[in-house]
């Protein structure tokens, strides 16, 4: 099917579009009256939207369930509350879209290059963002749990109140981000880089968070029983926070000021840190 006929059918009133194949359609060289695409409700799961090239298209509450969007490239695409599970976006490339309230669990990132998308309230339970691009992204309040983000660039991101638990954010990059009220309960942060973030009343409970580095102000947040071994904290101040029973065997901690933090049972380790208890 040629993106002409979909849209005159679309026009006509028909909706569901499921299992069509699309690869390579560029709908920016379709004519059109007025400045974007009106795709709000279509049925497009299954659909092969390889290459596809989508700029000013609205998809709002569009189903693109299983629907395979590789190396595909958007621009201004609006898919609020979209149902994108399962789908394939490998290698797409997005950017200045509104993503809020979508469904993207068990979805398929990998590699892809999403630059300042609105993932507000979205749910990604479970999906693979592997080696993707995700800089300025806003996850604020998204459900993130049991992602899979190896090597996933999150710089200048914003995470408030998103849910990460079983997150693998293993070598990921959070850098200038913020972590504001976010949960990484029982996440992987092996060797992840922590840098430069704002970061009250983070949740990091459980985390396995050894070779980490660290060089974030955190305040009143919660490593109780994480793993911090062979990190590293460095010229910080970190304020009211619990580090109960948290494990820094061979963490290096330099220059770095821990006032009224709650310590109970830790391991011992080699430090200039001063402690400052009131």
């Amino acid at each position: 099917m040629t993106g002409e006929e979909l849209l005159k059918r679309y026009a006509a009133g028909e909706r569901n579009f499921s299992g069509i194949d699309l690869s390579g359609v560029d709908f920016n060289s379709i004519p059109i009256n007025g400045t974007s695409i009106d795709l709000t409700g279509i049925d497009l799961s299954g659909a092969d939207l390889t290459q596809v090239v989508l700029g000013s298209v609205n998809l709002t509450n569009a189903n693109l369930s299983a629907a395979i969007l590789l190396k595909a490239g958007m621009h201004d695409v609006t898919l609020t509350g979209a149902n994108l599970t399962g789908a394939d976006l490998r290698g797409l490339e997005a950017h200045e879209s509104n993503w809020q309230r979508a469904n993207l669990s068990r979805a398929n990132l990998g590699f892809s290059k999403l630059i300042q998308l609105d993932l507000t309230e979205a749910i990604l339970s479970h999906a693979d963002l592997t080696c993707a691009d995700l800089r300025m992204c806003k996850f604020v309040d998204a459900v993130m749990a049991s992602i899979q983000a190896v090597c996933t660039n999150f710089t200048h991101g914003f995470f408030n109140r998103a849910y990460l638990r079983k997150a693998n954010l293993e070598r990921a990059r959070i850098e200038y981000a913020v972590l504001d009220y976010a949960n990484f309960t029982a996440a992987n942060l092996i060797n992840a880089a922590l840098m430069y973030c704002d970061a009250t009343k983070v949740n990091f409970t459980y985390a396995s968070m050894g070779g980490v580095g660290i060089e974030t102000a955190f305040t009143k947040s919660n490593f109780s029983n994480a793993d911090l071994s062979n990190g590293s904290f460095y010229r910080l101040i970190i304020e009211e926070c619990d580090f109960r029973n948290a494990f820094f065997h061979g963490t290096r901690i330099t220059q770095v000021t821990f006032e009224n933090c709650l310590w109970g049972e830790v391991s011992s380790f080699d430090t200039d840190a001063i402690i400052r208890d009131n």
